[in-house]
């Protein structure tokens, strides 16, 4: 998620940004059972690890956030995991930012699992009554049902009936990849869009510019940020030098 700040200095813009970058898609496999995870419910019903499978409830988008903590956007429902009523309540997917509830800091076992520790209440996140209770944040060690396996995903997978597909992704012109941030990212080097065109720039050494925009139309650039606060210059492509 970016904040963001606009000035235009010189027919330049620069913008300020305080970023919390989103990392990858997960999912989380619990050892107490050896099952996923899920947003149950497209997400409004509290979080439970009772898939055999990953699907599109599995699915989480970790983000990092500047202070070292992560958060999980579920992709269900596009919200926010939260250990609600800090955290007396039950995990549940169900905000639309990220405050103390909704960040949690992730722990490395020396097994190779990871534990998250809820900044709500600062309690392990944990797959109650052997995974068949909601995830609640309650635990103050980590034992058997505070430890999962964290999966990564890098390709889009079968959605079930009720969630929120996937938007279908037009493959970029380059290889996708990430770009580090700070650094420079050519428009047309987006990782995936839809409904967009490039052209040769008519200056020299320009490369390609990016055009026929209409409303709904976007551009996906796969990044990876080093936590900070940057100004942002972007060169501009318009219809005439005026």
């Amino acid at each position: 998620m970016k904040k963001s700040t606009i000035f235009i200095m010189w027919g330049l813009i620069f913008i300020c940004l305080a970023v919390s970058s989103f990392a990858d898609i997960i999912s989380l496999r619990s050892r107490a059972n050896n099952l996923y995870v899920c947003a149950d419910n497209t997400g409004a019903s509290a979080l439970i690890a009772n898939r055999s499978a990953v699907g599109g409830w599995e699915q989480f988008n970790r983000v990092n956030n500047s202070d070292g903590t992560i958060s999980l956007l579920a992709m269900a429902n596009n919200m926010y995991v939260c250990a609600d009523n800090a955290g007396a309540s039950a995990l549940i997917a169900n905000r639309t930012a990220i405050g103390t509830w909704e960040k949690f800091r992730l722990v490395a076992n020396s097994d190779g699992t990871v534990s998250l520790l809820a900044m709500a209440n600062n309690m392990y996140v944990c797959a109650d009554n052997a995974g068949a209770s909601a995830l609640i944040a309650n635990r103050t060690a980590i034992g058997t049902w505070e430890k999962f396996d964290l999966i990564t995903s890098t390709v889009n997978t079968p959605v079930p009936p009720g969630a929120t597909p996937t938007p279908t992704r037009t493959p970029g012109p380059t290889v996708p990849g990430y770009a580090p941030v700070p650094g420079k990212i050519e428009a047309e080097s987006y990782s995936a869009m839809s409904g967009i065109q490039t052209e040769n720039t008519t200056d020299s050494g320009g490369g390609l510019n990016v055009g026929w925009i209409d409303a709904g139309d976007w551009m996906e650039y796969n990044v990876t940020v080093t936590a900070g606060t940057y100004y942002v210059q972007y060169r501009v492509a318009a219809m005439s030098s005026a």
